[in-house]
């Protein structure tokens, strides 16, 4: 099922998102380029000390030594990946210490730049957002999305016939008026809407 929701929003995602970035983002788009979605690979490091330790305080954490011999100058970089590999694997604080062995001061940088700093990230709710913009929009794409949004005790069935009514006005090849349709149906299923689609 979930795969469904995700196939319809890759393949749609790219016609809206310079709209949706502009208005749910704050972000507004000059230009945009694709990424490859797929960032999986195998990954396996292993580290030279990694213990689970409780402080004399009581409090439980993870204390991570690397020991480097040379400058390593993406040292910084393979402590941001052995920190989100630990913090996958354990749910505690994690101290991470790299200990220098060159006879050279060292280049490394120990500290990343805010904006490279992961500290969680923005949430965005659908059903909180209000329905009415995502109507009124003149993109199919964008027009479905409003059977997520906040209804504000507007009776669902309503909401449902205006979407259709908004995709028929713009969409003149029956073939392409079912495929919104078809896609609108399955995201009403997440706000468990699959009832009075049968009424409409």
């Amino acid at each position: 099922m979930a795969q469904e929701y995700d196939k319809i929003i890759k393949e749609n995602i790219a016609a809206i998102f310079p709209r949706l970035s502009k208005r749910y983002l704050g972000i507004e788009v000059a230009k945009s380029e694709p990424i490859k979605g797929k960032l999986q690979r195998t990954i396996e490091r292993e580290t030279d000390f990694l213990q689970k330790v409780t402080t004399t305080q009581g409090e439980e954490l993870i204390v991570h030594l690397e020991f480097q011999t040379t400058d390593h100058l993406k040292m910084l970089e393979r402590m941001r990946l052995y920190h989100a590999l630990i913090s996958e694997k354990y749910d505690l604080p994690i101290c991470q210490f790299v200990i220098y062995l060159g006879q050279q001061p060292s280049k490394m940088r120990s500290q990343l730049p805010a904006a490279k700093v992961f500290s969680g990230y923005q949430l965005i709710e659908m059903q909180a957002l209000d329905y009415r913009p995502l109507l009124e929009s003149d993109v199919p794409e964008e027009i479905i999305l409003a059977i997520l949004g906040n209804f504000e005790n507007k009776e669902a069935r309503v909401i449902l016939v205006k979407i259709i009514e908004r995709l028929q006005e713009l969409i003149g090849s029956k073939t392409t008026l079912q495929k919104y349709i078809f896609q609108l149906l399955t995201f009403a299923r997440l706000k468990n809407l699959l009832r009075i689609t049968n009424y409409v």
